[in-house]
């Protein structure tokens, strides 16, 4: 039964929902607890050794208390946690056992998602996420207790409240460093498990397991014939834009730049007849050419452009806001994504950052890898080249760790069965997809709605069904486009798109122009709520770095830098502001513990020198989120 709401635990939650009263940290998530349970509101319980902890209200399916996290697509609508399961859960699921409703979920739902089941009668629970694991699920153990969670700020909140104190990763932060995002080290807390793919946690009175759901198994072992398959994607990234299009909104937007994934998900709006539900939003600002290339699809498609992204962080004028609050939101696991600042809203943002899954990624790096004599230190050297000359923020000792991390997961996809040429992007599906594109769409899902059409386990076993040869020329992804709304594949990309090798597999399509001008309609102007309180620590107050103002020509200027070296327009405008904020940082750190990680010195030149190549711009920005994290 719940709990009368009250206690500590409906505080955090009234605070993370208004905005207030210090750091972004409470109970935004639902946490399973299995084992020795503490005395806490807000639980619902099942036997002595269950509980489920949320401060949203459950939903009743006979004996069972289920909660959705995220937002999902499912039997062609879209489920948030506020919507009445029971309508799209069969009947004869609610009463059968655990194994058969997870097959059923993982087979029925897309997009990142995690439904939490306890059951008070056969006294089990079950932690779902989504089958390609973009909600990332948690496991952390102390005094007797598991907790599981889809958040990990929610895992860490429940676990303080029960007494315990988990630590700060510094191996997670050092690797998003090096990597780009963590998952070879698996949270931003140490002690802290993860689910892999096509898997999801399992809870009795006598322990915790990972079973795998029976979809995961058919991925790897069945036959796809090409076109078949191929129109089942087609299909269900149809179902997936019509759903969306549908949902009850106050602003629908979806994003559009010059790239192939955001055009794939326009492609289906163009079929589905439903862009005239939807926004398109690029944030590109003019003259960039994601914003050329947006503008003249504007105009040869009418859409109607927006001047919001519909879910973006809260506006701030102060650099260190800018690039901390998201940090200290996601609990340390991502620099992008919502500040805390941001109030509920049924805002809906489509996007299309399972495009990749229809490629390659990793793959082309290791060709030239020997799979019989390897070792972590080679499949580094062909994941992240290493750049004779180049200053780098992390020691080689760093290096040699993430190597060990990379071998043991590469060796785990190899022993599943993957195939070799598939081994690389079998990696970004199970680190980086997850731990980018997947853990942003979870952060805004509890703000909003973010929904990606073209999520669809189909289109990963048809890919991976492919050769690395063809996934490298995007045959899949422009297959699916001509399927749709072929034109599109005509209009200019924001670069050739199509290779010698495309050529000698498909007819490349007669070239059109995009539209000299966009959709004539002004920019919808959309502002979602947010709070304007300061949300970080106390102590990162000696940080206060005022957003600089730029003149007309100024930010014709940092377009042009932008554009040339190939990193975000905002990276370049507050650059001195964030070289002032990493210089601030590094006066009132200790860096003593982190000698053997890191360079000092090139974080000294960083701070103080002038920087023209991209990666010591992104450098700066990394190493400031980082070591303000680790030292809060």
């Amino acid at each position: 039964m719940t709990s009368p709401a009250a206690g500590s635990l409906e505080g955090i939650a009234d605070r993370e929902a208004s905005g207030r009263n210090g750091p972004p940290t409470g109970l935004r998530a639902p946490v399973m607890l299995r084992g020795r349970i503490p005395d806490l509101p807000l639980l619902t319980r099942a036997g002595e050794s269950l509980a489920l902890l949320s401060a949203h209200p459950t939903i009743t399916l006979g004996t069972r208390h289920v909660v959705l996290d995220g937002t999902a697509i499912c039997a062609g609508r879209v489920l948030t946690r506020n919507s009445p399961l029971a309508d799209v859960i069969p009947a004869a699921l609610v009463s059968s056992g655990l194994d058969a409703l997870a097959n059923w979920w993982a087979e029925h739902v897309v997009n990142p998602s995690c439904l939490f089941v306890l059951d008070e009668a056969a006294n089990e629970a079950a932690c779902l996420p989504d089958a390609l694991g973009g909600s990332l699920v948690f496991l952390y153990s102390a005094g007797g207790t598991d907790f599981i969670s889809s958040d990990i700020v929610s895992l860490v909140s429940a676990a303080k409240l029960a007494g315990h104190s988990p630590q700060k990763s510094v191996d997670f932060q050092l690797e998003r460093l090096i990597v780009g995002n963590g998952g070879l080290t698996p949270a931003s807390y140490q002690d802290v498990r993860r689910l892999d793919v096509f898997e999801f946690w399992k809870a009795t009175a006598s322990g915790t397991r990972v079973c795998e759901y029976d979809l995961g198994e058919r991925v790897r072992s069945e036959e796809v014939p090409y076109v078949d398959t191929l129109k089942r994607v087609r299909t269900e990234v149809l179902e997936s834009v019509s759903a969306i299009a549908e949902m009850p909104s106050e602003f629908r937007v979806a994003h559009l730049t010059g790239g192939f994934d955001s055009r794939l998900v326009l492609a289906a709006m163009v079929e589905a007849d439903c862009t005239d539900r939807f926004n398109f939003f690029c944030s590109g600002p003019p003259g960039t050419t994601d914003r050329k290339v947006a503008d003249g699809l504007s105009g040869v498609f009418g859409l109607q452009r927006s001047q919001s992204g519909g879910l973006s962080a809260a506006p701030t004028s102060h650099v260190h806001e800018r690039l901390l609050e998201p940090v200290f939101h996601s609990g340390g696991m991502t620099s992008t994504g919502p500040t805390g600042r941001e109030r509920e809203t049924s805002v809906v943002a489509a996007g299309g950052g399972y495009g990749e899954v229809l490629r390659t990624f990793y793959s082309p790096r290791f060709k030239g890898l020997d799979h019989q004599t390897f070792t972590g230190g080679d499949l580094m050297n062909h994941m992240i080249p290493l750049v004779e000359g180049r200053e780098r923020l992390h020691t080689p000792l760093v290096r040699e760790g993430i190597g060990r991390q990379l071998d043991v997961e590469w060796r785990k996809l190899s022993a599943r069965g993957t195939p070799d040429d598939f081994l690389g992007d079998a990696l970004y599906s199970q680190i980086r997809n997850r731990y980018h594109i997947g853990l942003n769409s979870m952060l805004w899902s509890r703000v909003g709605s973010r929904l990606d059409p073209l999520y669809s386990v189909t289109a990963y076993q048809l890919a991976r069904s492919l050769p690395l040869e063809s996934r490298e020329t995007n045959v899949l992804g422009f297959d699916l486009m001509d399927s749709l709304a072929g034109k599109l594949t005509s209009y200019p990309f924001d670069k050739n798109r199509f290779s010698s090798a495309y050529a000698s597999m498909r007819r490349l399509p007669r070239e059109r122009k995009l539209a000299p001008a966009p959709d004539p309609r002004q920019p919808v102007a959309f502002s979602a709520p947010h709070s304007a309180i300061d949300l970080l620590p106390e102590s990162l107050a000696g940080l206060h770095v005022d957003e600089p103002r730029v003149t007309a020509a100024q930010r014709e200027k940092f377009v042009t830098v932008a554009n040339r070296i190939g990193v975000n327009y905002w990276q370049v405008s507050t650059l001195p502001a964030a070289q002032k904020a990493l210089r601030t940082t590094l006066d009132t750190v200790d860096m003593s513990p982190y000698a053997e990680s890191l360079n000092i010195a090139y974080l000294e030149r960083l701070s103080r020198g002038t920087l023209a190549r991209r990666q010591e711009i992104r450098d700066v920005y990394s190493a400031f989120g980082l070591l303000a994290w680790l030292a809060a």
